[in-house]
């Protein structure tokens, strides 16, 4: 891999140096050093070459897709959703796409249900408080008002 990575740096640095910066193969070389870079876990490099790659090739779905694989392993959740919807637009056949695009949903349901539960636990937690208080309010007065009746 390390190699390849190699290849693929001197055929950009040559594409820059020839000022071939909107040429298709370009785009190629950006979406396959990109491959390289998600799996050598480099996951913004891999963002960025395909990032690259789209400004030259900007309906490639390949590129979408391993940007939205890139972004999840980010934390980029919205980001990633977004390159495979407009991924599967462009390659409503490809089952990586498909089988990507599911998960992720399902990842933000289930970020949505934990977001929701954790909402309603603190809620809960501050009722629980508010009741504290309101209690140790009533148990002051309480013994303030038992002394009081003591002395008299």
């Amino acid at each position: 891999m390390k190699l390849a990575l190699i290849y693929f740096n001197k055929c950009i640095e040559l594409c820059l140096k020839y000022n071939l910066t909107n040429d298709k193969r370009l785009a190629v070389i950006y979406r396959n050093r990109s491959l390289i870079y998600l799996q050598l876990n480099e996951y913004q490099l891999a963002c960025n070459d395909c990032t690259s790659a789209l400004s030259i090739e900007s309906n490639c779905p390949i590129a979408l897709y391993r940007r939205a694989l890139a972004l999840k392993f980010l934390g980029d959740h919205s980001g990633c959703l977004k390159d495979l919807q407009k991924a599967y637009n462009l390659s409503p056949n490809n089952n990586r796409i498909i089988e990507e695009l599911k998960k992720m949903q399902n990842t933000l349901v289930q970020t949505d249900v934990s977001f929701f539960l954790y909402n309603n636990l603190i809620i809960y937690v501050e009722v629980i408080i508010g009741n504290l208080d309101r209690l140790l309010w009533f148990w002051a007065s309480f013994t303030d008002l038992s002394v009081k009746a003591r002395c008299y």
